[in-house]
């Protein structure tokens, strides 16, 4: 399936403000308890992952344990720094992230296969509180080697890496 262009006059139709009235006249019964954004910015700077490797070919064979039996065709990084905490909330920025890139990279919907797509977070120390999080969540925990943890039951592939 190929994206659609967008016309001029399809352009200029402001369908976003149209939608968002509707919503808030359809909740308009409970306005007093309702908080209405629209357009919400939802960071505080662009949108950008630490790092993306994409494989320039299909049948490579990794010499390194970070990428051996882990990476697919695109591969995002997210780097937390030794005074930066790694939460559950580094995982769902993650996931965003990458279902941002899958979502938006390629010519045609679905070019990039969600199964084609992995998540790693780097981080100095074991993030042991996060491990149990994720476990506590239904995570399954796999040690894959020394410091590499593989997140299974996540939308893309984890793996939590301890450096």
């Amino acid at each position: 399936m190929v994206r659609q262009q967008v016309t001029k006059d399809e352009e200029s139709i402001q369908w976003h403000n149209a939608y968002c009235a509707a919503t808030e006249l359809e909740l308009a019964d409970n306005a007093d308890v309702l908080n209405f954004h629209r357009e919400y910015i939802l960071g505080k700077e662009p949108l950008q992952v630490d790092m993306l490797v994409v494989l320039a070919a299909k049948e490579a064979a990794f010499k390194n344990e970070i990428a051996d039996r882990f990476f697919k065709g695109h591969n995002l990084i997210e780097y937390k720094s030794p005074g930066d905490k790694a939460n559950i909330d580094t995982v769902y920025k993650t996931l965003a992230y990458t279902a941002l890139y899958k979502a938006e990279t390629g010519k045609r919907v679905d070019e990039v296969k969600d199964d084609d797509v992995t998540m790693t977070i780097m981080r100095e120390v074991k993030p042991v509180k996060l491990l149990k999080t994720l476990e506590k969540r239904g995570c399954k925990i796999t040690v894959r080697s020394k410091g590499i943890y593989e997140i299974g039951h996540t939308v893309f592939p984890l793996q939590i890496i301890q450096r």
